[in-house]
């Protein structure tokens, strides 16, 4: 699954899309049950410890 929003590019200086990579929730929750909730606590850790990052679609630069 891929979120998109317009931005301005610092490296392209323009207004382009930017993507970013996410994972669907369902997988999460499949996990959460089948290992009867273990999964739970990687998945927080994995929402809470990562800043979104969009990556240009023209020229590939990550926007810090």
């Amino acid at each position: 699954m891929t979120d998109q929003i317009m931005k301005k590019c610092v490296r392209c200086n323009k207004s382009t899309a930017h993507a970013q990579m996410s994972t669907p929730i369902g997988i999460h929750i499949l996990l959460t049950f089948l290992t009867f909730g273990v999964w739970i606590f990687f998945w927080v850790f994995n929402i809470t410890g990562r800043k979104p990052q969009f990556r240009c679609t023209e020229c590939g630069s990550v926007d810090k």
